[in-house]
């Protein structure tokens, strides 16, 4: 969950009783300080554009629909959903096409580009690199913050780290100035977040992201569990979006439960494996790592060295996911002075690094996105923050193909194979809305699991007829059973044996008054239709959203006594990969989020069509935040 920050905005004109409004014609001279500057691009029939409960900052009209605000706040995303508001960017500098950043010690650092150099006189491998300078650009223009703690030895604010520090914790002095008395903190954060393209020392990760700093080692690098918990908790609390853990222990049950608050609360977590050269198993287990049980709830980190090779001092095997650079690694300590750094705990800050880059292009991710975008993307188990980036061209939910493959649809960025047409029409899919790209971007996509029938649907091979409830197909014990359902013969489609033997066989759907997940149902008294989902009753908030994913023959009527049984659930949002436009935007859907899309040109050059853009009313596109910019 993202720490929410106002962007105040001063003009001439306020109007106190509600807010603050920029009006978008006036040019009032402007003084700039040490802030960050933003351009938001106002809806074109929209005069004033609402920004902040407060004033304290200054605006000027750069056109007539875009303004340039100064603010010492570095996230977008609340001012991005206030009415009247298309986009926000940073001011970006602009400056000759360059594929890496201008910081003067940047061909040392290995980790970022390795074309080989030598590196204390060691040489490495060309190649073996997260593949930042890949999509350098797409790193540069990231304008959304993420919040990373980092739970260590304390965060000074060196110049390189200057207005990247957010509000800490100290728990072995109990105050707020979690300074760095051993520097290892202070090289944490420099990794991730160092200042980048300033012509000055290295260049971090994400310039946009910010470090939260939370105190629980002393000065000789060691502390107390109970510290750690504290830690951890405390950052969870206090909205961090990733946790880095570049310490370890030996194993502890106690941390499992801050462990899974945060998964719970979908704060990414990062630990380091350790430096020990040994083989974790469910048997040696080791803190952090280990503390998550059965579940994913960590992202456990090992290193590799300049030739991609896992150092001999990483730990190994059970609970550690990826491999990321761990040799050598240039950072600077709490003198600001440069400093190599070699061991699982850069590994697991470069980690964190990675992940604050996606989960702000990507809007906000959950742990269990963080951990299947790792995998998916992840090179000979070595962390690659490129191809993530590069296969943003299309949101998820995209039906997307080439001229010589079948239909994709693309998901958690990997290319999900739809098997079969009926598999296709399962969705009310519609054959207009398929993308065609070209095979070498299609290539990007990883191969996912192919996609089973819908949910909810009713099929039939010369045996049976089967509802698919989460994948499998469950045989309805006989007609007296499906009609109490309150299902009708005319919904069953009958399709070929290899398409319904590819779904495991449930159990026998004997229990007339038990409604399925993923069926679509009304009843007599109902005011609309549900989608039943997780024992819960989700409503369609009106027909666009409705007409958007299903058709009306999906629907099932039930009695009103088994509609009561369910708890209302969250509103059905528009299907992710839609199109949809109000008076003056196209948007595409990405999950939770409308992105805009920036011109018509980039529109047609994606291979969208105008006529699969449905216009809907405002209402619709307001159960949806306003997402990153698609240019």
């Amino acid at each position: 969950m993202k720490r929410p920050k106002n962007l105040p905005i001063q003009t001439d004109y306020l109007i106190s009783f509600v807010a603050v409004f920029v009006l978008v014609g006036l040019s009032p001279s402007v003084v700039r300080g040490s802030g960050q500057e933003y351009l938001i691009e106002k809806s074109p029939d929209c005069n004033i554009v609402q920004t902040s409960e407060h004033v304290d900052e200054n605006v000027e009209r750069v056109t007539d629909h875009i303004v340039l605000t100064e603010t010492s706040s570095k996230s977008v995303r609340e001012l991005r959903n206030r009415p009247c508001v298309i986009s926000v960017e940073r001011n970006h500098t602009v400056q000759i096409a360059s594929s890496q950043p201008n910081d003067p010690q940047f061909d040392k650092q290995w980790s970022l580009k390795n074309s080989g150099q030598s590196i204390l006189g060691e040489e490495g491998q060309p190649g073996i690199d997260i593949g930042y300078t890949d999509v350098f650009r797409e790193i540069d223009r990231v304008d959304t913050s993420t919040t990373v703690a980092v739970i260590d030895t304390g965060v000074n604010e060196i110049d390189e780290l200057s207005g990247k520090l957010t509000p800490g914790k100290d728990f072995l002095d109990t105050d707020t100035e979690p300074a760095d008395e051993n520097g290892h903190g202070t090289a944490m954060a420099s990794v991730i977040a160092a200042h980048t393209n300033n012509n000055t020392k290295i260049a971090g990760i994400n310039n946009a992201v910010e470090i939260m700093p939370v105190r629980v080692l002393q000065e000789d690098g060691r502390g107390k569990l109970s510290n750690l918990i504290k830690g951890i908790d405390y950052a969870v609390e206090n909205n961090a979006d990733i946790i880095n853990l570049s310490l370890v222990s030996q194993y502890s049950d106690q941390l499992n439960s801050v462990i899974e608050k945060a998964h719970k609360k979908d704060v990414i977590v990062v630990g380091a494996a350790g430096n020990s050269g040994i083989q974790i198993t469910d048997s040696n287990k080791r803190t952090p790592v280990s503390n998550e049980e059965d579940e994913d709830w960590i992202i456990g980190v090992g290193g590799h060295g300049k030739s991609g090779s896992r150092t001999s001092s990483s730990n190994y095997g059970t609970h550690v996911d990826v491999l990321a650079p761990g040799e050598q690694i240039l950072t600077l300590n709490n003198k600001s002075q440069l400093e190599y750094q070699t061991g699982t705990s850069i590994s697991a800050a470069m980690t964190a690094g990675v992940l604050s880059v996606w989960d702000a292009i990507y809007e906000d991710i959950s742990p269990q996105r963080a951990y299947s975008l790792l995998n998916a993307y992840k090179s000979h188990n070595r962390l690659d923050i490129a191809g993530v980036i590069q296969t943003l061209r299309y949101p998820d939910g995209t039906l997307i193909r080439s001229p010589e493959s079948g239909v994709y649809l693309l998901e958690n960025g990997k290319k999900r194979p739809i098997p079969h047409p009926s598999v296709f029409l399962s969705y009310d899919y519609k054959w207009e809305n398929i993308v065609v790209t070209n095979p070498e971007q299609l290539s990007l996509y990883p191969t996912g699991e192919r996609l089973p029938l819908r949910d909810g649907s009713l099929v039939a091979d010369q045996q049976s007829v089967y509802v698919i409830e989460e994948g499998t197909r469950r045989p309805i014990k006989g007609p007296d059973v499906f009609l109490d359902a309150g299902y009708d013969w005319e919904d069953v489609r009958t399709l070929p044996s290899d398409v319904i033997n590819a779904h495991p066989t449930g159990a026998e759907f004997d229990n007339p008054n038990y409604v399925p997940n993923g069926s679509v149902v009304y009843s007599p008294s109902s005011s609309g239709v549900f989608l039943i989902e997780n024992d819960k009753k989700r409503p369609f908030f009106n027909p666009d959203i409705f007409l958007n994913r299903y058709g009306w023959d999906d629907t099932v009527q039930i009695s009103d006594e088994k509609l009561a049984q369910f708890e209302k659930g969250d509103p059905v949002l528009p299907r992710s990969g839609s199109l949809l436009a109000d008076e003056s935007r196209v948007y595409i859907v990405d999950g939770r989020n409308k992105r805009p899309v920036l011109s018509a040109e980039v529109f047609l050059e994606r291979g969208y069509a105008w006529g699969n853009v449905k216009k809907v009313g405002r209402d619709t596109l307001n159960l949806l935040e306003t997402g990153a910019l698609i240019k």
